[in-house]
């Protein structure tokens, strides 16, 4: 009886689609520090992710992102509390989430290979599967150094 092995790159794929799952994310760190005394307390918190995977084929992957954000708050009564938020406080100027799609842009009309090439420009009629445009990167950016101020009361 013949014995069962995997395919050889792990994941057989006939139809060449690619076995990538996009927007799927790889590595993921979260780290964190607080110090919690009677008069005050101050943490720092570090988000990491690493590159992702954007298309099914492997091909188009994410930059890292790194972020670092502090909290430091004033205890000054029993029930008073003033703190104060710093978010990306190295102020990274980096994609928060980053997408691979095609779309259409002005830029890409004024490239003469794409204009004139009907398999992408939907003002030729591309478009009948939704496949139009140039396959490109599109982020949504992290925010900039951002500070939040609160004043709290428990009653």
């Amino acid at each position: 009886m013949p014995i069962w092995r995997p395919p050889p790159h792990g994941l057989d794929d006939p139809t060449h689609q690619g076995t990538g799952v996009p927007e799927s994310l790889n590595s993921v760190v979260a780290l964190g520090a607080t110090v919690d005394e009677p008069r005050y307390a101050a943490s720092l918190r570090m988000r990491y992710f690493g590159p992702r995977t954007l298309d099914t084929q492997g091909d188009a992957k994410s930059p890292p992102s790194t972020i670092w954000s502090t909290q430091l708050t004033w205890k000054i009564q029993r029930n008073e509390r003033l703190t104060l938020d710093l978010f990306n406080i190295f102020n990274a100027d980096v994609p928060d989430v980053t997408y691979y799609y095609n779309s259409w842009l002005p830029y890409d009309a004024k490239n003469p290979a794409n204009a004139n090439n009907p398999a992408i420009n939907p003002a030729l009629g591309a478009n009948i599967d939704g496949s139009a445009g140039v396959p490109d990167y599109h982020f949504h950016p992290a925010e900039k150094r951002a500070a939040r101020l609160t004043y709290g009361v428990k009653l």
